[in-house]
């Protein structure tokens, strides 16, 4: 399991969200949006986190930015308004399959003080693994910045 930013410590700092995402080439891999759904609400039930929803955005590609995807844009305004504290993906590509996307939802989710866990991936945030990927969202900020500022060729 990897765990991705810290929740906010509020009245639903148990609460979590569930989300799922598959492409039509996902799908054709046989990764439904049903197994991640099934897969994720076990996760919860064994760790007694209670869901606020399940957010599911099938046959849209990991290329397209959390905040245009139906289920993803309001997953990110219930993250907003506090909803819940953590949001539980199957693997952390359902977020995002561009380094960009990917950093985009992690920053957008971590402003509104949401964690990311991503629940069949093996490592620990606290491991130098988890640590790791930490300094390196946080060298590729400036990098980020910079790449959007620039105009599109």
């Amino acid at each position: 399991m990897v765990t991705v930013s810290h929740p906010r410590t509020n009245g639903n700092s148990t609460r979590i969200a569930l989300y799922c995402r598959v492409s039509s080439e996902d799908q054709a891999e046989r990764q439904t949006i049903q197994n991640q759904i099934d897969f994720l609400t076990r996760w919860a039930e064994l760790h007694q986190r209670p869901v606020a929803e399940v957010y599911t955005d099938d046959g849209v590609s990991g290329t397209v930015p959390l905040a245009e995807r139906p289920a993803g844009k309001r997953l990110l305004e219930d993250a907003r308004a506090g909803r819940f504290s953590v949001v539980v993906l199957y693997r952390l590509d359902r977020l995002g399959r561009k380094l960009r996307v990917l950093l985009d939802a992690y920053a957008t989710l971590e402003d509104a003080g949401v964690a990311i866990v991503s629940a069949a991936d093996c490592w620990e945030p606290l491991l130098a693994i988890g640590a790791a990927f930490q300094d390196f969202r946080r060298a590729a900020a400036p990098l980020l910045r910079a790449w959007k500022q620039q105009p599109p060729q």
